[in-house]
């Protein structure tokens, strides 16, 4: 299932792209992160290996991604190794006229004895970003939470 959320942020990329490509800077607005070490310091590269502890569904869940796509100052995109699931994603930078627009996405596959549970998982996920999201955008921007956060779902065979 993949699962996508956009935010505009009236900021250009540049300003934004060096705190999406440094996972150990989330801990200043992903509030459900609770540990994250990357394999080299600073912005990710093609390879960097992510550490991240996240709390989803009251559980602490370990993902452990490496980073298969860089175009720089605009988007990367991830891969969990060593997992009995399917997990890949990106996030992203787009300019707008206003602006940026950050997308987050994420697009997963259970194992078989919790496929189940997908769409529960896609809307803790959902849910969690989405307030991810705005966080960024005050800690950019400086403004409040009631931002509106775009959520796009597409339900692949």
């Amino acid at each position: 299932m993949r699962v996508q959320l956009d935010i505009d942020i009236l900021q250009p990329a540049e300003q934004i792209w060096p705190i999406l490509a440094d996972w150990t800077q989330d801990f200043s607005w992903r509030y459900n992160l609770i540990r994250v070490k990357q394999s080299r310091p600073g912005q990710v590269e093609s390879g960097t290996l992510v550490f991240e502890v996240v709390r989803l569904l009251g559980r602490n869940l370990l993902n452990i991604a490496m980073i298969t796509t860089l175009e720089e100052g605009r988007r990367c995109c991830f891969q969990a190794i060593g997992a009995d699931y399917r997990l890949e994603g990106e996030r992203s930078c787009t300019p707008t006229a206003q602006g940026t627009r950050v997308t987050l996405a994420l697009d997963f596959e259970l194992p078989a004895r919790q496929r189940l549970l997908t769409p529960l998982v896609a809307y803790a996920w959902r849910r969690s970003e989405r307030h991810n999201l705005r966080s960024l955008k005050t800690l950019i921007e400086g403004t409040p939470r009631t931002a509106h956060v775009a959520s796009r779902e597409l339900v692949l065979p």
